[in-house]
């Protein structure tokens, strides 16, 4: 409203200066220039005298410009020190610093729903070092983003609009995570749409509270869906009925634990890490444990023997102390 109003006092100014130029040059036969100096000096009152003798007709021109510029300087003055007052000039020069790094951004996941769940997505994503930016249609949620030092989008993550402003095209992941089904599987659709680069394809979980709302999330796009119910529950049964285990898995997800961590590592083409399991002795070399190999062509090998052979464009699960993966992905890389 207030930036409306801004533009409205900027073009309310320049009425009048036009106004007054083009009224002296024609009233008393001013060169542009002269004319145009003298409507600026009135209208800001600094009072030099006139640049010419005026005629009647000049000094009547004379205070319809002193009357029109009063107004517009008082109403203009008036509105940006409200501007300045209620932040909106803070706002503003975060807004344009935010749409310079939205621009910059790859390879980033993007969360629209900023509640308990996206609450707990963006920490997991921000512990783990990974650029994140937070759609939200309530402003007090994208305020509480500052907290952990998130990237926030006050919008509606329906319209294509705010999803292109996020960077879709450029993203690495999405979570949609709002408490709405309906919402949650339109922004599905509507990403998908988006997310239409041919060097990166999008992932999209979806959060579904429903059977029927699972399934219109995976038509609409969503690589995996995730129901909160569904999960707490099997966790629950899972302590239960395998405490240990579950601890363990537990340990390994959680964000809060430093000692141990569970990472999915994708096999590039260095040589080096092509072949059996049996002869790259990632557990001699790294002192980390290998539970699962995904091959390329998406067969899920789970407790892998010696003889699975590893090849380019596989992605092996292991697990190990955070600073022994990071040496194993090093001598990948």
């Amino acid at each position: 409203m207030i930036l409306r109003e801004l533009r409205g006092s900027v073009i309310a100014v320049l009425v009048v200066l036009i106004y007054g130029t083009v009224g002296y040059h024609l009233v008393e036969g001013w060169s542009i220039l002269d004319s145009f100096w003298m409507v600026f000096i009135t209208v800001t009152t600094i009072g030099f005298g006139e640049v010419h003798p005026l005629s009647d007709a000049g000094r009547i021109l004379t205070l319809t410009i002193i009357v029109a510029g009063f107004g517009v300087v008082s109403y203009s003055a008036g509105t940006i020190t409200r501007f300045v007052a209620e932040g909106g000039l803070a706002r503003e020069l975060r807004r344009r610093s935010q749409e310079k790094l939205m621009r910059e951004l790859y390879d980033h996941f993007i969360i629209v729903g900023f509640g308990r769940l996206g609450r707990e997505v963006a920490q997991d994503l921000v512990h783990a070092n990974q650029r994140v930016v937070v759609i939200d249609s309530e402003a007090s949620r994208v305020e509480n983003c500052e907290d952990l030092g998130v990237t926030a989008i006050h919008g509606d993550a329906t319209h294509d609009a705010v999803l292109k402003m996020a960077g879709i095209s450029r993203a690495t992941g999405l979570a949609v995570a709002t408490a709405s089904n309906p919402v949650n599987i339109l922004v599905t659709l509507s990403a998908r749409q988006l997310a239409t680069s041919p060097e990166r394809r999008l992932t999209i979980l979806t959060r579904v509270d429903e059977e029927e709302a699972a399934r219109k999330a995976q038509l609409a796009g969503a690589d995996g869906v995730v129901s909160p119910f569904g999960i707490g529950g099997t966790h629950m049964a899972h302590r239960l009925l395998r405490p240990h285990s579950a601890h363990f898995l537990q340990l390994a997800f959680a964000r809060a634990y430093g000692e141990l961590s569970m990472e999915d590592v994708e096999i590039l083409d260095d040589p080096d890490s092509h072949g059996r399991i049996g002869s790259l002795r990632f557990r001699e070399r790294f002192g980390v444990i290998l539970v699962a190999v995904k091959k390329k062509t998406g067969e899920l090998i789970t407790a892998p023997g010696p003889s699975v052979e590893i090849e380019q464009g596989d992605v092996i699960v292991v697990v190990g102390r955070p600073e022994q993966i990071t040496e194993l992905v090093g001598s990948l890389n």
